[in-house]
């Protein structure tokens, strides 16, 4: 089983992800801020074709894991 911190986005990935939902660094106590990011980064994934995420390096069970560790700071430079 893979676990969040084991998945090294593509360099594609991390542009696509950073023009959806750009990071923002600051004071976000509650999460609601890197929840709302999860959130469309995952939407973006879900509305992609299966070949769309194969081009990614996905497949369509990984979208949750990826949206999780890339909105809450998983993601690799």
């Amino acid at each position: 089983m893979a676990f969040i911190s084991d998945f090294a986005p593509t360099r594609r990935l991390a542009d696509l992800v950073a023009d959806i939902a750009p990071a923002r660094r600051g004071f976000d106590p509650l999460g609601i801020a890197a929840g709302m990011r999860a959130y469309r980064i995952y939407s973006t994934l879900d509305a992609k074709s299966d070949a769309e995420l194969a081009e990614l390096g996905l497949a369509r069970t990984d979208a949750p894991r990826v949206a999780a560790g890339m909105a809450f700071g998983e993601q690799a430079a």
